[in-house]
């Protein structure tokens, strides 16, 4: 239907740029012998002398047939554009851009947001963030669903899902990876420096006390519980534990509370999937303008998801 309409209107600018040629002149110009320049026609025996009303009649009809072109140019613009839509537009759209304006790499990110009516999953690795202001193109690549501490993590392709927020960030990972929050990430910022901080999620470690206490976990104490509640989550214990305190104790606040056993105390808990990616492009220097810039959002079409101005 968008096709037959453009045809339609390529069709209508065909005729009004005939009309306007009939308007000028049409073929009785040819009899002249040297074309009208604004000034007196070759063959003043034949189309007589263009008086100063005649010349500023036909520099009007010129401006206004320019002025036609300029607007044809511009609707035919707007088709060619509706054919490279992306078929995830509205599906994914860019969120937030305010600190794409900063020119640290590692401050400088652009937000994207997952509509909750998109489709299941989307794949978005081999999307393409492009300015075509400054010509730079980068790539999202590969990340991480759930990274583990002090050990290789494999990357996989990223699907986004419905709701979820995605940070696409200029600069290197804290952490040498991209990769989806979860309820232990936490961890990570301890001795990490994340922008913006990561979400202080983890369980507290007085409730995982408690835990491993209704399971005869040998560690209820009241010199162990009231140490345990002056702790604080997603932190692990770099200070001396001290030696009032018992074996089993001492064993739970230096085995049990670091990122790698809440992970795996907790990854099948319901509310353990963060709703966010973190996803760096590994970047030593800025790669948006700070003002007068285009950022478009393609997919691995090349297609247009999304684009902003600012």
């Amino acid at each position: 239907m968008d096709a037959m309409k453009d045809l339609k209107f390529v069709i209508f600018a065909i005729v009004a740029l005939a009309v306007a040629w009939f308007a000028l002149g049409g073929p009785s110009r040819s009899n002249t012998t040297t074309p009208f320049i604004g000034g007196v026609s070759g063959n003043e025996k034949i189309s007589g002398t263009r008086t100063y009303e005649d010349r500023k009649d036909i520099s009007d009809e010129l401006d206004k047939v320019e002025a036609d072109l300029n607007e044809i140019e511009k609707e035919l613009e707007k088709a060619r554009s509706k054919t490279e839509a992306s078929i995830y537009q509205g599906e994914i759209e860019i969120y937030s851009y305010t600190k794409a304006k900063n020119t640290s790499p590692d401050n400088e990110y652009i937000r994207l947001r997952v509509s909750k009516k998109a489709r299941d999953r989307i794949n978005i690795t081999g999307w393409r963030l492009v300015s075509p202001v400054s010509g730079k193109s980068i790539e999202i690549g590969k990340g991480v669903y759930l990274p583990y501490s002090a050990q290789v993590n494999p990357e996989e392709q990223i699907l986004v899902e419905p709701g979820q927020e995605i940070y696409l960030l200029t600069g290197r990972s804290p952490i040498g990876i991209s990769f989806r929050i979860n309820k232990c990430t936490g961890y990570f910022e301890q001795f990490q420096n994340f922008e913006p901080r990561l979400p202080i999620q983890c369980p507290k470690p007085i409730d995982e006390l408690y835990d491993l206490v209704e399971i005869g976990g040998g560690i209820s104490s009241d010199q162990c519980i009231d140490f345990v509640e002056d702790l604080d989550r997603c932190e692990i214990q770099i200070n001396s534990v001290p030696a009032r305190l018992s074996g089993a104790c001492q064993s739970f606040i230096t085995e049990k509370l670091n990122y790698n056993t809440c992970v795996s105390i907790h990854k099948n808990d319901k509310d353990f999937k963060g709703n966010e990616w973190r996803i760096y492009f590994s970047n030593d220097y800025e790669l948006w303008r700070k003002s007068r810039e285009i950022i478009k959002l393609l997919d691995s079409g090349g297609k247009t998801v999304d684009v902003i101005t600012y």
